[in-house]
């Protein structure tokens, strides 16, 4: 998504000025990797999930998600206190919800390699955290990883902290190959854009997710498998396009077990 496509007309001006106005700070992000496998129990994440969990700093909810992808018992926690914080919360316009975003201590971009994948996120008050969820294909992640650039007020103590949830897909030897065949440039393309952001926060990426979606917890045998790209196809279409054909029946396979917002 361009910055065209996410601020739109007279949203921009307060939007920018916050931008102006604020210090930045950059880290590179924790991955955490995981392999999930059909369970009796519901984990949270699902093969070819990405999720990304964002907290005040000093929270214990990053270790909560983290634990979350292979401990049933950690992810009905999180889906529990999923649940609370959402009930305080209803859909709000879209220029309260820019509103809500300017006026926080602190908000933050979620980047990969060159792309922007999320542009504001925040924590609403009364929230402990958001979180958003990408389809993944199972390709390379660019060198630079995942990196979330904060933007805070000067003087304000309050800072945010993300970790990175990554599912792998099951992907034949010919996708493996034609993935590892992708460019480096382009391996931040192996990571859709968001799935669940509602429709009064898309349009400039302003994300209050807590208000907006419930958390995505799969069991492995539920998850819908796309099917495979056979050897031919793969040679007819090229690296690239492989790469993109992929990612869109990942994401096909998952709006279909995502709520959406």
């Amino acid at each position: 998504m361009t910055m065209d496509q996410q601020i739109l007309g007279d949203l921009a001006k307060p939007i920018l000025d916050s931008v102006y106005q604020r210090a930045v700070r950059t880290t590179k992000l924790k991955v955490i990797e995981y392999t999930p496998k059909a369970a009796s129990e519901s984990i949270v994440g699902a093969p070819g999930v990405i999720l990304c969990f964002v907290a005040r700093k000093g929270s214990d909810i990053l270790k909560l998600a983290a634990r979350a992808t292979r401990d049933p018992k950690a992810a009905a926690e999180l889906t529990k206190r999923n649940q609370a914080q959402t009930k305080k919360f209803t859909k709000v316009p879209l220029e309260k919800a820019v509103d809500m975003m300017v006026k926080a201590d602190v908000f933050a971009e979620l980047r990969l390699g060159p792309e922007v994948l999320v542009q504001s996120l925040f924590i609403p008050a009364g929230a402990d955290f958001v979180f958003e969820e990408f389809a993944y294909n199972g390709g390379p992640i660019p060198k630079d990883g995942f990196r979330l650039l904060e933007r805070y007020k000067p003087g304000t103590s309050e800072a945010l902290e993300a970790i990175i949830l990554k599912g792998d897909p099951e992907l034949t030897e010919a996708e493996m190959a034609a993935l590892k065949s992708v460019p480096s440039d382009m391996w931040a393309l192996n990571v859709s854009r968001p799935l669940c952001c509602g429709d009064s926060y898309t349009a400039i990426g302003v994300v209050v997710l807590a208000v907006a979606v419930t958390l995505v917890v799969a069991c492995g045998a539920a998850m819908p498998e796309p099917k495979s790209l056979n050897a031919s196809k793969i040679a007819k279409l090229g690296p690239a396009a492989t790469a993109r054909k992929l990612l869109e029946m990942r994401q096909a396979a998952l709006l279909k077990i995502l709520p959406r917002g």
